[in-house]
């Protein structure tokens, strides 16, 4: 009986050294994890960094003259960033229309006929457009 008791003794400080092992390894894995990951950050900003730099370069020296379009271009695709700024503008359009509104045609009617909204804009450049009327004023 004192031979099972030596064998489970010995089985046990087996188990706890294989466990104190583990649990090192663990640590270990979580510390180099910790590492990799600050190194993944840190490169992330880095490259933020310098793409932020490069657009800042191409976009001042496109506007000084001192590279070509095809240039600019060729760069913001290789650093992914964009030449363009979007922008909402809220402009307010009033039209003044003399007109002849025959008798008993309804003059309200006959402007909502008008088309004010084919408006002329470089589609290049004009991603979205709303046009809306919101007041009509006649003066008889």
């Amino acid at each position: 009986m004192s031979a099972t008791v030596e064998y489970l003794e010995r089985q046990a400080e087996t188990m706890l050294e294989l466990i104190s092992k583990k649990d090192e390894l663990i640590t270990r894995l979580q510390e180099e994890l910790s590492v990799q990951t600050n190194r993944v950050s840190t490169m992330r900003i880095e490259r933020g960094n310098l793409i932020d730099s490069v657009k800042e370069y191409v976009i001042e020296s496109l506007a000084n003259g001192d590279i070509s379009e095809s240039v600019a271009e060729t760069l913001s695709e290789i650093c992914d960033f964009e030449l363009t700024t979007e922008i909402t503008a809220t402009v307010t359009v009033e039209y003044e229309i003399q007109m002849n509104v025959p008798v008993g045609e309804d003059a309200e009617s006959m402007i909502n006929d008008i088309d004010f909204e084919s408006v002329s804009y470089n589609s290049d450049y004009v991603t979205w457009f709303n046009a809306q009327i919101n007041h009509i004023s006649i003066d008889s």
